[in-house]
Order: C-alpha cells, then structure tokens, then sequence
C-alpha cells in the first residue's frame, strides 16, 4: 500500500515544472550525565545522541510545494517521509505519526527524565499511522491519519490556538474494537508564564492526565511538569511522576539544560504499578 501511495504522490508532483528546488541538512545533539537509582551497576551514566535530517523540497509552476525528509542517527536511517502541500492542506506518507500525537506536555532535563510517560502512553492507542492529513486556517488545525495493513487504524484531531489560549480534541482508534482513546488538551501562555495540560481515556481500560508549569526568567527557563495513570497500562508507567528542571541558552544552538524528578517506570498491561525511583539528568543540547 505504501507503494502505491508514493507512486501516487509522484504523479502529482509531475502536475508542474519544477520551479524551485533546495537540499537542506540540519542537525542536533546532546551529551551529558544521566542519574537512575534503580540501575544495575552504575546509577550515573554518560550518555550522547546525534541526530542529522536531510530534507528535500521543491515548487511548482501551480502552486504545489512538495518535499522529502530523512533521519539519520547514530545507528539507524529512519524516519522517510515524502509530502505534498497546497492550498487542500498537506498530505504527508511514510514513518510518521497519528494526528493525535500533537498532543502532550513538557519532560524535564536534557534529554527529558520521564515525567511525561504516564500521560501520554494512551493518546495514540498504542496505533501507529502511513498517511497524514493536515489543513490549517485562522488558528484552526485540522488533522487526520490512516494506518494500512493487518492493524488499521484511525484518527482524527482538531486544535485551536489564539491570543495566547490553545485547545484540541483527539481520538484515534484501530482494527480492535476495544482499542480507542479520546483526548482533550488544553494551554495558556502569558508573557513568561505558560501552564498546559492533557487528559486521555482510553478504551482498554487506563486513564492519563498532566499537566506543565514554565516561567522564563529571561536568562533561564524553569519547567515544572506532573503527570499520572491509573487503570491498565499501554505499556508506560502507572501512578505518579513529577520533576522540575531548567534550561540556559548559551548562545548559537547551544545549551546546558537538567532536571531531577520522581519517575514510575514502564510496566506490561495488566501489570500493577512499581514503586518510583529518583532520576536526574545533566547535560548539554546543541542544534545546528
């Protein structure tokens, strides 16, 4: 199906000479220390990423803007996407994401704790997605998403953002009926102060909610964050987890960011929750 739908995408974009063409590559990276109390071992670890996008784009004569992507990490290629945009909206095919993955709030730390994990493990029903459809106007986002294949699945999200307030409603399901989430999310930001928040309840049995707190001192960012699941698990935590963190920018895409928290970790469906564990972090962010 996959095929079929970049041979389709091809098509479209012979509609028009090619008027305008560019390859662009940006990249980041992080290193830094990592704190788990509950690791074999070692509790404090360094640790490094380096992450590398190469992106394709290009015009048409009529007005249809087209374009490529393709992650590259230290020990992989993924992340192919291919997409076309017009005035209908942006339709994009390859490895991506459900429409209802928009919605979330802040980790903490540099390369981010999991304070988030608990809230977020329902939102997307544990579905993926191929092809994503998204059209946006006067604040207003519209998104949709279709996974093909032996589990297929559905979703659908609208968001709104205006005069600092932004809102959205998701829900996605899949070729398991008991197999669905809806999600309501809400946000706030005034001058340094900005508050978010997410709910999701899931078909199978689980319910998650956060919410995120970040003040900009100017020379700093400090983000507070909170987030719990009860019920069953999607495969993240159970239970309560909560950090606090900060964020300097020393100039040129660089900065030196941490955070410390108490974080639940992952456990199975049907599984009960474990006991939490103290986890920091401490390092250095970089984007070029």
């Amino acid at each position: 199906m996959k095929k079929v739908l970049l041979a389709s995408t091809a098509l479209l974009l012979t509609a028009g000479f090619a008027s305008a063409q560019s390859i662009e590559l940006s990249g980041s990276a992080s290193a830094g220390l990592q704190y788990d109390e509950n690791q074999t071992g070692n509790e404090v670890v360094v640790a490094n990423e380096v992450d590398f996008t190469i992106s394709g784009s290009g015009a048409t004569d009529t007005g249809l803007e087209f374009g490529a992507f393709i992650d590259i990490d230290e020990s992989d290629i993924d992340g192919a996407e291919v997409f076309i945009s017009g005035v209908f909206g942006t339709v994009t095919v390859g490895d991506i994401d459900p429409a209802t993955d928009t919605f979330g709030i802040a980790d903490v730390g540099y390369d981010g704790i999991g304070v988030d994990d608990a809230a977020e493990q329902y939102k997307n029903a544990t579905a993926g997605a191929d092809i994503h459809y998204a059209y946006a106007a006067s604040g207003l986002t519209f998104s949709a998403s279709v996974e093909f294949g032996d589990e297929e699945s559905y979703a659908a999200a609208v968001e709104y953002e205006a005069q600092g307030f932004s809102g959205g409603l998701g829900y996605i399901t899949d070729s398991d009926a008991d197999n669905n989430t809806w999600t309501i999310a809400a946000g706030y930001g005034q001058g340094p102060l900005s508050v978010n928040g997410m709910y999701s309840d899931w078909s199978g049995g689980g319910e998650g909610y956060g919410v995120d707190v970040s003040f900009d001192t100017g020379a700093a960012t400090i983000t507070a964050a909170y987030s719990n699941a009860t019920g069953s698990s999607a495969g993240g935590p159970l239970g309560d987890s909560y950090g606090i963190g900060f964020s300097v920018p020393l100039g040129g895409g660089l900065e030196v960011a941490g955070g410390i928290g108490s974080v639940r970790p992952d456990v199975d469906p049907g599984d009960p929750e474990e006991p939490a564990r103290a986890v920091a972090d401490l390092g250095l962010t970089m984007s070029f």
